[in-house]
């Protein structure tokens, strides 16, 4: 009878899982500090709706076929991603933070239809929950897809991804203080 034991590279969730993991726990406080601070609506896309400032006909119809064209490229790049790295033999932990990684970036497109809908499809650039979701959860993506294919996980690998948790968290810590201050200079004008 032969065991077979899973190497390091077989697994998905690894030792540096734990750094990561820790790392976007500290973020999704950020996150989590965002939804409750910021509203779902501001007053801008209010006057909006009120002036009938909205792109119509034609248009919209692009902007929205541009926008879900992405739910049909990313469920097809995922394959393409796991196909590549497992051919290319990556460890599992590598093909892991692609598809996470990819599918962030449906949850930040998502968030953006949503902005883009409060804003009857016209843009304007507003402190909202689903402007900040888009932007986050693209981050987030990025930041999976650099950690997972780093040659080696080091101290150095270790304190980047620290670095990159310390940088959500900050913006999402910020992102509510720009939307007051914006606020308070729109309310002085």
């Amino acid at each position: 009878m032969s065991e077979s034991k899973t190497t390091n590279n077989e697994r998905i969730f690894g030792g540096n899982f734990i750094v990561i993991a820790i790392c976007f726990v500290i973020a999704l406080f950020g996150f989590g500090y965002v939804l409750v601070k910021l509203p779902e609506i501001s007053p801008e896309q209010i006057k909006i709706y009120q002036n009938g400032t909205c792109i119509k006909g034609d248009w919209r119809y692009a902007l929205i076929v541009t926008h879900v064209l992405t739910f049909v490229l990313i469920p097809l790049a995922m394959r393409i991603f796991y196909q590549a790295l497992n051919n290319l033999k990556y460890p599992l932990k590598t093909v892991f933070a692609s598809q996470l990684g990819l599918s962030l970036i449906m949850v930040a497109i998502a968030s953006e239809i949503g902005w883009h809908v409060t804003q009857c499809w016209y843009y304007q650039n507003d402190f909202t929950m689903l402007y900040f979701m888009f932007y986050f959860f693209l981050l987030s993506a990025f930041i999976l897809w650099s950690d997972g294919l780093s040659q080696e996980t080091n101290t150095l690998t270790n304190i980047v991804n620290g670095v990159f948790a310390v940088g959500l968290l900050a913006v999402s810590i910020l992102y509510p203080i720009g939307y007051k201050s914006n606020m308070t200079v729109r309310l002085i004008y």
